[in-house]
């Protein structure tokens, strides 16, 4: 969720994209928000606020994941924020986690249960050349992208990341 904020009126907007319909850029490339033309649209929520008087947006970047197997598995994301290392992790397949922007030398990583309470890291897999490596697969990343979603699949011992795609779901070349 952003939050957008034009003289006394706030826009919350879902996805972190006001719909197009109200947004315009002159040629001088200035941007003009219309606050009413998004009244009623399910995607923005506007309220008023009396002490409002620049603009500013807080938007996050997304990391989800998608496990197609049986195992139990967790993704976890670390990152630095105005110097200080934090983490958070998320369990379950189509579970996200979202961090802000702004957030430098972000980690993420998978980890999925072999025995009972007995996490084990993610093997690296180069899905393009077909090969594994004694690593544990971490992306890294010096600014978070805007969305990933990766895809963990595999028969168990052999999880792998198959699959990574952007916020237009489009394929990432990223191993």
């Amino acid at each position: 969720m952003s939050r957008l904020t034009l003289a006394d009126t706030t826009v919350k907007v879902k996805n972190n994209q006001l719909p197009d319909h109200c947004v315009s850029t002159d040629s001088n490339g200035d941007v003009y928000f219309d606050a009413n033309s998004v009244k009623g649209d399910s995607n923005t929520e506007i309220s008023e606020s009396k002490d409002s008087s620049c603009i500013y947006a807080e938007p996050s970047a997304r990391f989800k994941y998608i496990s197609e197997g049986l195992w139990k598995s967790k993704m976890i994301v670390e990152y630095r924020c105005n110097n200080k290392p934090l983490q958070k992790e998320t369990s379950g397949s189509g579970t996200a986690i979202e961090i802000p922007i702004d957030a430098e030398d972000v980690k993420v990583y998978f980890k999925v249960m072999r025995f009972i309470i007995t996490w084990c890291d993610l093997k690296k897999w180069d899905r393009f050349e077909n090969q594994w490596f004694d690593e544990p697969h971490i992306f890294t990343y010096e600014c978070p992208p805007e969305q990933r979603t990766f895809t963990i699949s595999g028969s168990l011992y052999f999880e792998r990341v198959t699959h990574i795609s952007n916020e237009m779901h489009d394929d990432v070349n990223e191993i």
